[in-house]
């Protein structure tokens, strides 16, 4: 009640009703210089807390994953929102905006299930006892990726060959800059992952299986970063928006496929998941700065081509991942004990 009554003091009960002008106390919106249409987000998480049934949390505990992606948006939206409009785009304030879907994970997992759920949780960070290859997969896959990309982008854009032959050489001399970068995306990247891979995708299997759980944590992922093509350096940037954002969001689905599979393989390693995105998002940039352009008809192509493997994968293995784990959780999200993961990779 108390946090509800200061966030009234500096809201303002006006701006219940963002597009009022308004005689009342509205400093807190003038104070960050943003528009009224940035008021929403924080009115949904507002409406949706106080729509609880008093202190029994029952609209987080009927609706566990519809609490968890409301939540991570309307809190993740407004920080990038709030960095466009009163930070001129400031790197800081949006890399503070990746931090809500693991602190939503966190606090739903400790409210919900409790000090042991949330243990759990916390050790997938730790799990690093998974067979040796799986650890030259997280790293040598983006490198492959990345080098096909830059191939590709050079055929399909007609560039300067001696360019691609002077980025292909400066590669391995990059190499342990570039570890070290992973490493430490690999961190941040944590804020993210505790919440797609390790709160919604265990739930979400446990009701649809595999390839819908894949698919719909892919699409909300993609949908999560819609706000960063306010910013004009962000690579969303780099062709039309009405293309780029329906093939954004068509890739990361078709990456879920990826992060389900490594995080069935490893028991749920919320560790493999990290290294692998943040390898991935390092080398990815890598070849960003040397190409700095996307054509669409490229992204296109790869992203059919990764659907028919996924396809393929799918029609040869049955519909199922191999190295599937058994239930993570039941269908109202509550843990349950599961064997270990075996050592083979394959």
């Amino acid at each position: 009640m108390w946090s509800i009554i200061i966030l009234f003091h500096f809201v303002g009960i006006d701006a219940l009703h963002p597009n009022k002008e308004s005689s009342g106390n509205t400093k807190f919106w003038e104070r960050v210089g943003t528009p009224k249409g940035v008021r929403y987000p924080f009115l949904i998480v507002l409406f949706y807390t106080l729509g609880m049934k008093k202190s029994k949390l029952y609209l987080l505990k009927t609706h566990p994953l519809l609490s968890f992606y409301l939540i991570t948006f309307g809190l993740s939206w407004s920080v990038l929102l709030i960095a466009h409009f009163a930070f001129n785009d400031s790197l800081g304030v949006q890399w503070l905006g990746i931090i809500f879907p693991a602190l939503t994970a966190l606090v739903l997992t400790f409210a919900l299930e409790g000090k042991s759920a949330l243990e759990v949780l916390i050790r997938r960070l730790f799990i690093w006892r998974v067979h040796p290859a799986l650890y030259a997969l997280v790293l040598l896959l983006p490198v492959l990726w990345t080098i096909g990309t830059v191939m590709l982008n050079h055929v399909y854009a007609e560039t300067n060959t001696y360019n691609l032959i002077v980025w292909l050489q400066s590669l391995p001399s990059s190499l342990p800059a570039l570890l070290g970068l992973g490493l430490l995306f690999a961190v941040l990247i944590a804020g993210e992952e505790i919440g797609w891979r390790g709160y919604a995708l265990p739930r979400l299997l446990s009701r649809y299986g595999v390839w819908k759980a894949s698919i719909l944590v892919g699409f909300f992922w993609g949908l999560w970063h819609i706000p960063a093509a306010l910013d004009p350096t962000n690579v969303l940037n780099r062709a039309p928006l009405h293309l780029s954002i329906p093939l954004f969001i068509l890739g990361t689905i078709e990456y879920s496929f990826i992060y389900t599979w490594l995080w069935q393989k490893t028991g749920g390693s919320l560790l493999i998941v990290c290294l692998f995105h943040g390898f991935y998002d390092v080398f990815n940039s890598y070849a960003a700065s040397f190409y700095p352009f996307v054509i669409t008809r490229y992204w296109l192509q790869l992203i059919v081509l990764l659907a028919l493997l996924v396809l393929i994968y799918g029609i040869r293995t049955g519909g199922k991942m191999p190295g599937a784990s058994e239930k993570q959780y039941d269908r109202e999200g509550h843990h349950l004990n599961t064997q270990p993961p075996s050592d083979q990779v394959f």
